[in-house]
């Protein structure tokens, strides 16, 4: 390197420092004029379990976390295929962990006595039956605003929105008319999510709503969520939940995927078994998990751990302790810098 190439180096070290540093203070005086955070210490700070490893890894990359605080999270799915079981299983868990489970029943299928064999202390479980899209709306806006006044943390469900109906077709309904909703309903939809975003952020509260999927006409027909767009829009989390085999009342073994997810990593699945009387086991799902990322082989009906010489079969894993978590912390490990994204600018 000659003299002249060192110096150049040096004024080229020099102006790229001052650059920085203006840079840095520019960004300092915009974060104080607006009285904003630095996106670098933005982030999910609480989770409410599931109580199913898997799918809390689904939700958010980590089986200790689940469900992310301050968010809304849609879960469309077939005839039972265990949309309201698993919402009540996760609302005790919330319940648990120090949230007031309200229970918004627009289908007029739920009690008492479902919900308490799904675990839930029924008498600290608010319960309503709204009708229309503007009961629930009038309703849950007061639930916020009084959590927000007495700093409690809620875990609403709607159970379900594809049976609210407007006020609208209530009153045509009840005139005898047989008016067309003109797409007024999913208007009402959408101004009903867009006045919880903030709110369930300003309290730390859960929105889990139920939807219903039908199957879109078409010349490949699919898969769509009824409401209109404002859950694909507004909902932080969207779930579909697939019956794949079973026996009504008795068992489903079902699939989650994650169609959006602001949390974690999109269009990931889990798979387990619904039993209408037990519950799901909360290890359901974890040997998938383990393969998927390197944590066991299967070697015929049986599967090895990297650097351990014993082989193991899928029950020892799940069933013993120790094994078990050395399992999890092997995943833990592995999966510690899985991101959002694999993004990385071109500079």
């Amino acid at each position: 390197m000659t003299k002249n190439s060192k110096v150049e180096d040096k004024v080229e070290d020099k102006v790229e420092d001052k650059v920085k540093n203006k840079t840095q203070g520019d960004i300092a005086d915009l974060v104080k004029a607006l009285d904003a955070d630095i996106a670098d210490e933005v982030e999910t700070k609480s989770w409410i379990s599931t109580g199913i490893k898997s799918l809390n890894f689904l939700l958010s990359g980590d089986v200790d976390k689940g469900i992310p605080v301050g968010k809304m999270i849609i879960v469309a799915g077939e005839q039972q295929s265990g949309k309201s079981f698993l919402a009540a299983r996760i609302a005790a868990h919330a319940q648990q962990q120090g949230y007031i489970p309200i229970w918004f029943d627009s289908e007029h299928a739920s009690d008492k006595r479902f919900l308490a064999r799904q675990g839930l202390d029924v008498t600290a479980v608010p319960f309503r039956r709204p009708d229309t899209i503007e009961d629930f709306q009038r309703d849950v806006i007061k639930a916020l605003n009084k959590a927000k006044e007495k700093q409690a943390k809620l875990f609403i469900v709607l159970d379900s929105l594809g049976a609210l109906s407007g006020a609208k077709e209530t009153e045509d309904a009840d005139a005898d008319k047989m008016t067309m909703d003109m797409g007024l309903r999913a208007k009402n939809i959408r101004t009903v999510f867009k006045q919880l975003v903030h709110r369930l952020g300003e309290t730390e509260s859960v929105f889990f709503c139920i939807n219903h999927i039908y199957i879109a006409p078409g010349f490949i027909p699919k898969k769509e969520m009824g409401g209109g767009m404002a859950a694909w829009y507004l909902g932080q989390i969207v779930l579909f939940l697939t019956k794949l085999k079973g026996e009504d009342g008795v068992f489903a073994r079902v699939k989650m995927k994650s169609k959006k997810n602001r949390e974690f990593i999109e269009g990931r699945t889990v798979e387990f078994e619904i039993n209408f009387q037990n519950g799901v086991d909360p290890n359901a799902g974890l040997v998938e998990l383990f393969e998927e990322f390197g944590v066991i082989k299967k070697k015929g009906s049986w599967y090895v751990i990297d650097g351990d010489e014993k082989s193991y079969r899928e029950e020892t894993i799940l069933k013993d302790e120790e094994t078990l978590k050395k399992l999890l912390d092997i995943l833990k490990e592995k999966t510690k810098d899985y991101s959002y994204s694999s993004f990385t600018p071109n500079v």
